[in-house]
């Protein structure tokens, strides 16, 4: 990362379809967070929305079960996640791109089971300029952050954005994965 401090967003939850999102240094300020996160369920539809403080609801992921989730990001039209996301082509490089409105590419990498995401795009060769450390717990005191160099913050809305639809994604995922090991290990095991 560049060596200008960078922004750090702080999640008060690590959960990327439910939490509060502050600024690090106003979190015990008393402020309102910058960006809530919600997910509404109804019998149809499952709706993450993120808003920003002050400006609203900034964009939405409807989820699905069988095809992409469906992203909508104000005002234009809404989009497959993958059409907006695009997964790399190269086998086995679990990196996700997408492009901001000047049509400049970035690149999230570490995007499988156990590896944490972080942005990269060309322009700054000196490492990421965004990178997510989560929570841990023999750490309760550490809450998940999300790190910013000045480079993301030209763009923030949308890499807050990309990195909550795309770590809820890998998260999901990450999830199915673990629960084929273990039933494989089980059954292995004799257990079922």
């Amino acid at each position: 990362m560049s060596t200008i401090t960078p922004t750090c967003l702080i999640f008060l939850e690590d959960n990327p379809s439910n939490t509060l999102i502050y600024i690090d240094s106003e979190l015990d300020a008393g402020s309102n967070p910058l960006y809530t996160v919600k997910t509404y369920f109804s019998d149809k539809q499952v709706t993450t929305v993120v808003e920003k403080d002050g400006t609203g609801q900034i964009a939405s992921l409807e989820w699905r079960e069988s095809t992409s989730d469906v992203v909508h990001l104000p005002p234009l039209e809404a989009v497959s996640l993958r059409d907006w996301m695009k997964p790399s082509l190269i086998p086995f490089n679990r990196s996700v791109s997408f492009v901001d409105h000047h049509e400049r590419k970035y690149n999230w990498k570490g995007n499988g089971p156990g590896e944490q995401l972080s942005l990269w795009t060309k322009e700054v060769t000196d490492g990421p300029i965004a990178r997510f450390e989560p929570s841990h717990r023999w750490q309760p005191g550490k809450k998940a952050q999300l790190r910013l160099a000045p480079r993301a913050t030209e763009i923030q809305d949308l890499v807050v954005v990309s990195f909550l639809f795309l770590e809820k994604h890998r998260r999901t995922n990450e999830n199915s994965h673990l629960t084929r090991t273990a039933a494989r290990g089980a059954a292995g095991a004799g257990l079922m």
